[in-house]
Protein backbone atom coordinates (compact mmCIF):
# COMPACT_ATOMS: atom_id res chain seq x y z
CA UNK A 1 0.00 0.00 0.00
CA UNK A 2 2.84 2.80 0.64
CA UNK A 3 4.48 2.06 -2.76
CA UNK A 4 1.32 2.57 -4.40
CA UNK A 5 0.89 5.65 -2.39
CA UNK A 6 3.64 6.74 -3.52
CA UNK A 7 3.23 5.91 -7.30
CA UNK A 8 0.17 8.13 -6.77
CA UNK A 9 1.89 11.33 -5.43
CA UNK A 10 1.16 10.92 -2.12
CA UNK A 11 2.77 10.25 1.18
CA UNK A 12 3.59 6.49 2.42
CA UNK A 13 0.53 7.23 4.37
CA UNK A 14 -1.55 8.39 2.10
CA UNK A 15 -1.69 12.35 2.50
CA UNK A 16 -1.36 15.12 -0.24
CA UNK A 17 2.12 16.98 -0.12
CA UNK A 18 1.99 20.93 0.00
CA UNK A 19 4.81 22.44 -1.69
CA UNK A 20 4.65 25.49 0.33
CA UNK A 21 6.02 24.08 3.22
CA UNK A 22 7.29 20.71 2.56
CA UNK A 23 10.53 20.18 4.79
CA UNK A 24 12.60 19.08 1.56
CA UNK A 25 12.39 21.34 -1.10
CA UNK A 26 11.09 25.26 -1.99
CA UNK A 27 9.64 26.75 -4.91
CA UNK A 28 11.71 28.93 -6.93
CA UNK A 29 11.88 31.36 -9.77
CA UNK A 30 8.84 33.25 -8.66
CA UNK A 31 6.43 30.56 -9.17
CA UNK A 32 3.38 30.61 -6.76
CA UNK A 33 3.84 27.94 -4.73
CA UNK A 34 -0.08 26.97 -4.13
CA UNK A 35 -0.27 26.66 -7.96
CA UNK A 36 2.05 23.76 -7.98
CA UNK A 37 0.84 19.96 -8.50
CA UNK A 38 1.44 18.71 -5.13
CA UNK A 39 1.34 15.15 -6.93
CA UNK A 40 4.42 15.91 -9.02
CA UNK A 41 6.57 16.12 -6.27
CA UNK A 42 10.32 18.31 -6.88
CA UNK A 43 8.70 19.22 -10.59
CA UNK A 44 10.56 22.53 -11.36
CA UNK A 45 14.43 23.04 -13.08
CA UNK A 46 17.17 22.58 -11.21
CA UNK A 47 19.36 23.92 -13.52
CA UNK A 48 17.24 27.16 -14.11
CA UNK A 49 16.34 27.15 -10.41
CA UNK A 50 12.35 27.59 -11.51
CA UNK A 51 9.38 25.80 -9.60
CA UNK A 52 9.43 23.37 -7.10
CA UNK A 53 13.55 22.30 -6.04
CA UNK A 54 14.58 19.18 -3.94
CA UNK A 55 16.83 21.16 -1.72
CA UNK A 56 18.36 18.36 0.68
CA UNK A 57 21.23 16.21 -0.54
CA UNK A 58 20.88 12.98 0.52
CA UNK A 59 20.82 8.82 -0.33
CA UNK A 60 17.76 9.04 -2.86
CA UNK A 61 15.43 6.04 -4.09
CA UNK A 62 13.07 6.43 -6.59
CA UNK A 63 10.34 3.85 -8.02
CA UNK A 64 9.65 4.28 -12.09
CA UNK A 65 6.39 3.19 -13.15
CA UNK A 66 4.20 4.18 -16.62
CA UNK A 67 0.87 3.97 -17.30
CA UNK A 68 -2.18 3.60 -17.51
CA UNK A 69 -2.86 1.37 -20.15
CA UNK A 70 -5.87 0.98 -22.15
CA UNK A 71 -5.35 -2.88 -23.07
CA UNK A 72 -7.96 -5.23 -25.51
CA UNK A 73 -8.52 -9.04 -24.04
CA UNK A 74 -5.57 -11.37 -25.93
CA UNK A 75 -4.52 -8.54 -27.94
CA UNK A 76 -1.08 -7.95 -27.12
CA UNK A 77 1.12 -4.82 -27.31
CA UNK A 78 4.80 -3.34 -26.73
CA UNK A 79 6.00 -1.29 -24.15
CA UNK A 80 9.20 0.75 -25.18
CA UNK A 81 10.72 1.88 -22.14
CA UNK A 82 14.63 4.13 -22.23
CA UNK A 83 16.97 4.43 -19.10
CA UNK A 84 18.25 7.60 -19.93
CA UNK A 85 21.79 8.50 -17.56
CA UNK A 86 24.08 11.93 -18.09
CA UNK A 87 27.52 12.84 -16.80
CA UNK A 88 28.13 16.35 -17.06
CA UNK A 89 30.99 18.77 -15.76
CA UNK A 90 28.83 18.98 -12.68
CA UNK A 91 26.01 17.38 -11.22
CA UNK A 92 23.54 20.37 -12.76
CA UNK A 93 25.15 20.28 -16.02
CA UNK A 94 24.96 16.42 -15.94
CA UNK A 95 20.94 16.81 -15.80
CA UNK A 96 21.28 19.12 -19.40
CA UNK A 97 23.39 16.48 -21.05
CA UNK A 98 20.92 13.33 -19.96
CA UNK A 99 17.97 15.95 -21.59
CA UNK A 100 19.85 15.80 -24.44
CA UNK A 101 20.28 12.30 -24.58
CA UNK A 102 16.88 11.60 -23.59
CA UNK A 103 16.19 13.70 -27.56
CA UNK A 104 18.70 11.40 -28.91
CA UNK A 105 16.76 8.47 -27.42
CA UNK A 106 13.40 9.61 -28.67
CA UNK A 107 14.65 10.61 -32.08
CA UNK A 108 16.33 7.11 -32.65
CA UNK A 109 12.97 5.81 -31.74
CA UNK A 110 10.70 7.96 -34.46
CA UNK A 111 13.39 6.91 -36.94
CA UNK A 112 12.96 3.03 -36.63
CA UNK A 113 8.99 2.66 -35.26
CA UNK A 114 6.70 5.82 -36.11
CA UNK A 115 5.58 6.41 -39.34
CA UNK A 116 5.89 9.91 -41.01
CA UNK A 117 8.63 12.13 -42.29
CA UNK A 118 11.32 13.82 -39.37
CA UNK A 119 10.54 17.00 -38.94
CA UNK A 120 13.33 19.54 -39.24
CA UNK A 121 13.13 21.02 -35.79
CA UNK A 122 12.57 19.26 -32.85
CA UNK A 123 9.85 20.89 -29.91
CA UNK A 124 12.84 21.93 -26.97
CA UNK A 125 10.41 20.64 -24.02
CA UNK A 126 13.45 20.40 -22.08
CA UNK A 127 16.04 22.77 -22.76
CA UNK A 128 18.03 24.64 -25.49
CA UNK A 129 21.19 23.54 -25.98
CA UNK A 130 24.28 24.53 -24.35
CA UNK A 131 26.96 24.45 -27.52
CA UNK A 132 26.82 23.56 -30.77
CA UNK A 133 26.92 19.75 -32.15
CA UNK A 134 27.01 17.71 -34.77
CA UNK A 135 25.89 14.30 -34.22
CA UNK A 136 26.76 10.98 -36.23
CA UNK A 137 24.01 10.37 -39.20
CA UNK A 138 21.51 7.43 -38.83
CA UNK A 139 21.40 5.06 -39.82
CA UNK A 140 24.81 4.41 -41.51
CA UNK A 141 25.36 2.70 -43.67
CA UNK A 142 22.49 3.90 -45.57
CA UNK A 143 20.41 3.34 -48.23
CA UNK A 144 19.20 6.21 -50.01
CA UNK A 145 18.15 8.31 -47.17
CA UNK A 146 19.76 9.17 -43.84
CA UNK A 147 19.02 11.80 -40.96
CA UNK A 148 21.41 14.25 -39.71
CA UNK A 149 21.60 15.51 -36.31
CA UNK A 150 23.17 18.69 -35.34
CA UNK A 151 22.16 21.69 -32.12
CA UNK A 152 22.54 25.54 -32.08
CA UNK A 153 23.19 27.22 -28.60
CA UNK A 154 21.23 30.09 -27.70
CA UNK A 155 24.10 32.95 -29.42
CA UNK A 156 24.56 35.54 -31.49
CA UNK A 157 26.71 35.42 -34.62
CA UNK A 158 27.43 38.77 -36.51
CA UNK A 159 24.78 41.13 -34.49
CA UNK A 160 22.14 37.92 -35.07
CA UNK A 161 20.06 35.88 -32.43
CA UNK A 162 20.91 32.28 -33.39
CA UNK A 163 23.67 31.20 -35.81
CA UNK A 164 24.16 31.78 -39.70
CA UNK A 165 24.68 27.56 -40.22
CA UNK A 166 25.97 25.89 -43.17
CA UNK A 167 25.82 21.96 -43.70
CA UNK A 168 27.67 20.52 -46.30
CA UNK A 169 28.65 16.97 -47.87
CA UNK A 170 31.94 16.14 -49.52
CA UNK A 171 32.80 13.50 -51.46
CA UNK A 172 36.01 11.70 -50.71
CA UNK A 173 38.24 14.17 -52.83
CA UNK A 174 36.94 17.28 -50.82
CA UNK A 175 34.80 17.94 -53.69
CA UNK A 176 31.58 19.69 -52.53
CA UNK A 177 28.21 17.42 -53.84
CA UNK A 178 25.63 19.35 -51.36
CA UNK A 179 24.68 21.92 -49.95
CA UNK A 180 21.68 21.02 -47.12
CA UNK A 181 22.06 23.93 -44.86
CA UNK A 182 22.85 27.85 -45.74
CA UNK A 183 21.09 30.08 -43.68
CA UNK A 184 20.41 31.70 -39.67
CA UNK A 185 19.34 29.09 -37.50
CA UNK A 186 17.72 29.46 -34.08
CA UNK A 187 18.68 27.79 -31.16
CA UNK A 188 17.58 24.20 -30.82
CA UNK A 189 18.11 20.89 -31.71
CA UNK A 190 17.83 19.75 -35.38
CA UNK A 191 16.85 16.71 -37.76
CA UNK A 192 17.97 16.77 -41.15
CA UNK A 193 16.53 14.07 -43.97
CA UNK A 194 19.29 13.58 -46.30
CA UNK A 195 18.41 11.45 -49.57
CA UNK A 196 21.37 10.40 -52.18
CA UNK A 197 19.81 8.93 -54.96
CA UNK A 198 22.30 10.63 -57.28
CA UNK A 199 24.99 9.39 -55.80
CA UNK A 200 27.39 6.29 -56.13
CA UNK A 201 28.21 4.21 -53.50
CA UNK A 202 31.02 5.46 -51.10
CA UNK A 203 32.40 7.38 -48.59
CA UNK A 204 31.11 10.91 -47.69
CA UNK A 205 31.95 13.41 -45.39
CA UNK A 206 29.25 15.98 -44.23
CA UNK A 207 30.42 19.13 -42.48
CA UNK A 208 28.29 21.52 -40.02
CA UNK A 209 29.66 25.19 -39.80
CA UNK A 210 28.46 28.09 -37.93
CA UNK A 211 30.83 30.81 -36.32
CA UNK A 212 33.92 29.37 -35.57
CA UNK A 213 32.63 26.23 -34.94
CA UNK A 214 33.76 23.40 -37.72
CA UNK A 215 33.02 19.95 -37.57
CA UNK A 216 32.91 16.94 -39.73
CA UNK A 217 31.78 13.53 -39.44
CA UNK A 218 32.01 10.37 -42.02
CA UNK A 219 29.17 8.45 -43.52
CA UNK A 220 28.72 5.94 -45.73
CA UNK A 221 26.49 5.01 -48.96
CA UNK A 222 25.88 1.36 -49.55
CA UNK A 223 23.64 0.75 -52.81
Amino acid sequence: MEAANYLNGLTRTGAILNPCIFTYGTVNGGVNCTAVNPYLWFSGDPVSNIGWIETLPGDLRNIVSTGKFTLEVNKPIDLWVAYVVGQGSNALNSISVARNYTQDAQTYFNANFTNGTISDVDDNDYTLPEKFSLFQNYPNPFNPSTTIRYSIPNVTLSGVEGSRVQLRIYDILGNEVATLVNEYKPAGMYNLQFTMNNLASGIYFYRLTAGSFVQTKKMILLK
